[in-house]
């Protein structure tokens, strides 16, 4: 009788294993979206993104990211799209290059979870969190110790912030020795999710203090844009 338990909970561990999440056809049928000056528009999804102006952007799908590598079948891949790819001009000290994209996502691909409409639903708030942490917390923009979040509504648009930190040992040059000195670096994890036209934008980063006072200061942002 056991056999027969190990037998049938085997097949069950590789039927998980081997489902496959169908890719989306509306993000399929989605334009990539334009550059123009410092700025990322995409008018189907009613978006204008805008970036530092020094940083290096890109449109293009193949200059991309993997957002849960260890599952290229899985939702975060099939559900979602890089639509922007942005790196900082310089790496710090040599030693980390921070990096930024922005993301259209499929709900109804990823999930029946609704977005909340208001600071005060407290449980489609956190329902959408856990929704977004399970599926995209292997990308470079989740740290792996955790995440504060935060939820808020400046001119009545329900925005979901996810941060988180973490120390890597980056590797540079130190002044008067030939070899390459590690060295702790701080870095930070951002994830920010808003909704636009049935979808939902995330705009996510890894970087270090300057790269990341960088985009505060050039108040990287969503921004509605008329629709076509």
């Amino acid at each position: 009788m056991r056999t027969g338990i190990l037998v049938v909970a085997l097949a069950l561990i590789a039927v998980a294993a081997t489902a496959k999440t169908k890719p989306s056809v509306k993000i399929a049928a989605l334009p990539q979206g334009k550059l123009a000056g410092h700025a990322y528009i995409n008018e189907a999804l009613g978006i204008t993104y805008e970036y530092p102006s020094d940083w290096s952007a890109s449109t293009d799908s193949k200059e991309t990211i993997a957002l849960d590598p260890n599952h290229p079948d899985g939702a975060a891949i099939q559900c979602s799209k890089v639509l922007l790819w942005l790196k900082a001009p310089s790496q710090s000290e040599g030693r980390f290059s921070a990096m930024a994209a922005l993301i259209v996502i499929d709900p109804g691909c990823l999930t029946v979870v609704r977005f909340p409409q208001s600071v005060f639903d407290k449980q489609g708030i956190n329902d959408v969190i856990d929704v977004v942490i399970a599926h995209f917390k292997h990308s470079p923009f989740f740290s792996p110790y955790g995440v504060k979040t935060y939820a808020f509504a400046p001119e009545d648009r329900m925005q979901l912030l996810m941060t988180g930190g973490m120390t890597i040992n980056a590797i540079g040059s130190a002044p008067g020795h030939p070899a390459p000195a590690k060295e702790p670096l701080g870095v930070h994890t951002s994830f920010l999710v808003v909704q636009s036209h049935g979808f939902w934008i995330a705009r996510g980063y890894v970087a270090d203090d300057p790269s990341e006072q960088q985009l505060k200061l050039e108040k990287l942002s969503i921004i509605d844009s008329p629709a076509p």
